[in-house]
């Protein structure tokens, strides 16, 4: 936390260890030390790091195994695209970025009036498979930053089937959709139910020729965390970064809808549809 946390250099480390250690100096178990690290992790005060056990990852699993699901359908030539938030197992990121990408060839092909991304219930996760699934929607490039507390810029983005941090490939799917109909508009639903990674993949959107963000504002996790795997098979989600978007303004606070409306598919639709 010293070393990596986002708010290290507001923080009297000093103080903090002995805060730790004093909350900590009668744990006798595995769950003794969680509460532990779990009291350390909120005195950081970023408001996103947080604690996942053994049992919390396996449950996460479990879910994202059932239930991977992107809803999707086309209707009066506006094709809609639901994204479900991708939460732990490694395994299935390329075939559900791939299956998003599938979904948007399909569309693609019917040549639709506009586009629909519904992240209105997208309580975020591993942003990569979602990134590289909405590769063909993001375009080429730079799609923001993440700004570490030394203020140091690490690029991330999509390019040809890929997506990277920095210089490092993140993920790469084979043979990726390229976009036909490039000059269509996309509408983006955004809301209290857009959370963490979702609100970083609104940001991808930002800057994007034809598009427009609909709906209330975001709670404002617009922050990057880094895994730490402890030796219980525990993880620590430390915040490290603040997001950016490829314009470089900085967030790390709620991401704003462009139009404001409690019916954001209504609003978006008379918008694609040019009323």
């Amino acid at each position: 936390m010293e070393t990596n946390s986002l708010n290290k250099k507001s923080i009297d480390w000093k103080a903090f260890r002995s805060e730790v250690h004093k909350h900590g100096k009668n744990d006798k178990t595995i769950e003794d030390a969680h509460k532990t690290i779990q009291f350390a992790l909120l005195q950081l005060h970023d408001n996103h790091s947080s604690l996942l056990s053994k049992s919390e990852i396996k449950t996460i699993i479990d879910t994202l195994k059932r239930n991977p699901i992107v809803i999707s359908n086309i209707d009066n030539g506006v094709a809609y695209l639901k994204i479900p938030p991708y939460i732990g197992n490694d395994s299935l990121q390329l075939s559900f970025a791939k299956g998003l990408q599938s979904l948007i060839e399909k569309f693609d092909k019917s040549d639709p009036k506009g586009w629909i991304i519904d992240l209105t219930q997208n309580i975020g996760g591993n942003m990569w498979p979602m990134l590289l699934g909405l590769g063909p929607l993001i375009g080429d490039g730079i799609s923001g930053y993440f700004v570490d507390a030394d203020k140091n810029f690490t690029k991330w983005g999509y390019t040809n089937g890929q997506v990277f941090s920095g210089e490092k490939t993140i993920l790469r799917l084979d043979n990726p959709y390229q976009l036909k109909n490039k000059d269509k508009r996309i509408a983006i639903l955004v809301g209290k139910g857009t959370v963490s990674s979702a609100e970083i993949i609104a940001i991808a959107f930002k800057g994007i020729p034809n598009t427009l963000f609909f709906g209330q504002d975001t709670p404002g996790l617009t922050t990057g965390n880094s895994n730490f795997r402890l030796r219980d098979g525990s993880i620590i989600l430390l915040t490290t970064s603040r997001v950016a978007d490829r314009n470089k303004r900085e967030y790390g606070k709620p991401f704003s809808a462009s139009v404001y409306d409690d019916k954001p598919i209504d609003a978006a639709l008379h918008w694609l549809n040019g009323k």
